[in-house]
């Protein structure tokens, strides 16, 4: 009789990576393991492109080992008047579109159709998918328990042409998140409370960061995104959530012409109870407040009560970690008393715009038509977002449809969005 075998407990992290191993001596996989592991997504944007382009060339620009496995959008250089006028970044698109129609990839977007990671995330990733991609924020996809990690250009080049890469183990640590999180607060609020508590590039320095506990019950994908995004800033190699059955219902709402898996019952990873964890920290999310970033650490967080009557000197809304229902939630919460709700759209979104000059916080809390920064923070307004939208007979995959909601229920106008400080908690309404 042979004795039973040894038990050995992993991390989500570890059991991916295992999943995906090549020629795996053993049935596990530990820290500091060196494996070789089959990738299922490589991605990268037009600026990490421009310097793939030399690497890709420099190896006779071989076939890719699945046209259909590389992701690449134009989400950087976006400014119509830069690309009309500009010729360097007018040679740093076409190296992309060049690119793009020599090899008949299929996920190409050109500029001003989408942004990287929240179209991929949207439509693409898949619980315990493994991603790599040519840009740091790659970690947004572990929102949907994909291991998902960002590595150099080379590096990228290299996975998209032998469908495989080596990848060292890392350690991990888990994040568990206590309590109920109050109204109105969502995952940005969230991520920039951990880095205010235990800061950027420490505890999770080149390791990966498991998100855990009862707290993360409450957060939706969009909140898990925008967590997972900020990996990144909290200096992890990768940022990860277990896929339960928020997960779930999110992959049921894709279109099958995107993810043809979305029918099919979720398959996804769990860590073991006693896995070994580098480190484990507990945050109450009971009693969390709206969270400000102040210059010039991404740790350097302060509660927003802590900063009333700063005035407020600018206003950018759309960036790529501001979620949908963090943007429909400012509309909501700005809209001064007796004003009605916003209007629904049917324009078709784009990545932001930056507003080419700064607003003050009169015209920002203005009524929604009015004021002389309007149009520019409307054009801001409308970003891409992973939310998933119905699709309707010959619409773009980008497109809402006319009459467009978040899954809060709440109608949202991307053209008229609004953010502006206002008393926290909120004072309830009559």
């Amino acid at each position: 009789m042979g004795s039973a075998q040894t038990r050995h407990p992993m991390t989500l992290t570890q059991k991916i990576l295992a999943a995906h191993a090549r020629n795996l001596p053993r049935p596990w996989v530990q820290a500091g393991d060196v494996l070789q592991v089959s990738v299922d997504w490589t991605i990268a944007s037009e600026l990490a492109w421009n310097g793939m382009e030399r690497t890709y060339s420099m190896l006779g620009r071989p076939k890719l080992h699945d046209k259909d496995r590389f992701f690449l959008a134009v989400d950087h250089t976006v400014d119509p008047v830069t690309l009309a006028n500009d010729k360097r970044a007018q040679k740093l698109v076409q190296l992309s579109r060049t690119f793009a129609k020599e090899s008949g990839i299929r996920h190409f977007y050109d500029a001003n159709q989408t942004i990287l990671h929240t179209r991929f995330y949207r439509d693409l990733v898949r619980p315990g998918d493994l991603v790599l991609g040519a840009d740091s924020h790659t970690s947004s996809h572990g929102g949907l328990g994909a291991v998902s990690i960002g590595l150099g250009g080379a590096d990228i080049v290299v996975a998209m042409v032998l469908g495989s890469s080596w990848i060292q183990v890392p350690e991990a640590i888990a994040i568990e998140y206590r309590g109920k999180l109050p109204f109105g607060i969502a995952g940005k609020d969230v991520i920039l409370r951990t880095l205010g508590l235990l800061g950027r590039n420490t505890v999770a320095m080149e390791r990966s960061v498991e998100y855990r506990g009862e707290g993360i019950r409450q957060l939706s994908t969009d909140s898990r995104f925008a967590i997972a995004n900020m990996t990144a800033e909290f200096g992890g190699l990768n940022g990860i959530f277990e896929a339960d059955e928020v997960t779930a219902a999110w992959l049921a709402g894709r279109a099958d012409v995107d993810d043809p898996l979305a029918v099919q019952p979720m398959r996804s990873f769990r860590a073991d109870a006693d896995a070994p964890y580098a480190r484990k920290f507990e945050v109450d999310l009971s009693q969390l407040e709206p969270q400000v970033a102040v210059p010039f650490s991404p740790d350097n967080v302060k509660g927003v009560t802590e900063l009333a009557g700063t005035e407020l000197q600018g206003l950018f809304i759309g960036a790529c970690t501001t979620t949908e229902e963090e943007l429909v939630l400012a509309r909501w919460s700005s809209r001064p008393l007796g004003y009605p709700a916003p209007r629904t759209t049917s324009r078709s979104w784009s990545p932001a715009i930056c507003p080419s000059r700064r607003i003050s916080a009169a015209q920002a809390c203005g009524p929604p038509t009015s004021g002389p920064g309007s149009a520019s923070i409307r054009r801001a307004a409308r970003c891409a977002s992973p939310w998933p939208r119905a699709r309707r007979g010959g619409e773009r995959s980008g497109s809402l449809p006319r009459t467009a909601t978040s899954r809060t229920g709440w109608a949202t106008d991307r053209s008229r969005t609004w953010a502006a400080p206002r008393p926290w908690p909120p004072a309830r309404r009559r």
